[in-house]
């Protein structure tokens, strides 16, 4: 008695890329005889030859560069392949073995390219507060890295000219989950995942002469209105700036540094989007995020 192949075949490409999933339907409605298996064979290119597949089943010879499934648990509809790389094209054929006789089906064929199709969308807030400290400055006449310089680090090594240091705090105080928009079906379909959350950025200026040091405090805290326009031009859903305290750090090996800070609290969506869904913008009440005094 011929063996009954399967009933449908299709073959995708994991959102991330360097994955394909392929699926099936059952040769009976939902289930598959004990005696029955799923054997799935892979090469690169557009076919996996047919010779390659009688070899295997009638003299058990594995082709080079034939790949072949056999680990498959009785019964399931789905495999993974993890060993696939984006933009590499990669043919399937799936058949049924009835164990007991050897006898096997017809294949069904497949072809994949994997690749990345998800879409990331972070807001970098660090990045956007030293653009928007550097536009300041330029702003007021300051020549960048002659008369001050903005850094993404804490470093010490040199306070002459003033450093302004733009450091990420830890931790974010607030976060509002979006979740999963599109439920993980059996097709492996993606939606959208993402959060709502309160990135922290914390600006501190370092320099040698107090006067120096409460000038820069003075020039940002008349500053907070042009940044907080800034940084919501560039998709930041809230900010608010809080001013901190004088401060003096003798740590320094050449000297005593005059030092003040603030901290830019950013209400901002990051989400990973997979096609083909539709990017949302969330509404977000700002009265009930809990700032940070």
């Amino acid at each position: 008695m011929s063996v009954k192949p399967l009933r449908e075949l299709t073959a995708s490409s994991h959102p991330l890329g360097d994955e394909v999933r392929l699926q099936w339907l059952l040769p009976f409605s939902h289930y598959l005889p004990t005696n029955y298996r799923v054997v799935v064979f892979k090469c690169e290119g557009a076919e996996v030859p047919q010779k390659q597949v009688d070899d295997y089943f009638l003299a058990n010879v594995t082709a080079d560069g034939l790949t072949i499934m056999t680990d498959i648990p009785q019964g399931f509809t789905y495999a993974r392949d993890l060993d696939a790389q984006n933009g590499q094209q990669y043919a399937y054929k799936a058949v049924v073995q009835d164990t007991d006789t050897k006898d096997y089906s017809t294949p069904l064929s497949v072809t994949c390219t994997p690749a990345n199709i998800s879409q990331i969308k972070i807001i970098d807030c660090k990045d956007l507060v030293v653009k928007a400290i550097e536009r300041l400055m330029i702003s007021q006449k300051v020549i960048l890295h002659k008369d001050i310089e903005v850094r993404k680090t804490l470093s010490l090594a040199n306070a002459n000219p003033p450093v302004i240091a733009v450091v990420r705090a830890p931790g974010s105080i607030y976060q509002e989950f979006i979740g999963q928009l599109m439920s993980y079906d059996e097709a492996q379909q993606y939606g959208e995942y993402g959060d709502i959350e309160l990135d922290n950025i914390s600006v501190i200026w370092e320099c040698l002469h107090e006067n120096r040091r409460d000038g820069l405090t003075n020039l940002f805290r008349g500053a907070k209105r042009a940044i907080i326009k800034f940084l919501a031009n560039r998709d930041v859903m809230g900010t608010r700036i809080i001013m901190g305290g004088d401060g003096v750090d003798e740590r320094w090996q050449e000297g005593t540094l005059f030092t003040c800070n603030m901290t830019v609290q950013c209400v901002i969506e990051s989400k990973t989007i997979y096609e083909p869904v539709e990017e949302k913008r969330w509404p977000v009440d700002l009265e009930q995020v809990p700032w940070q005094d």
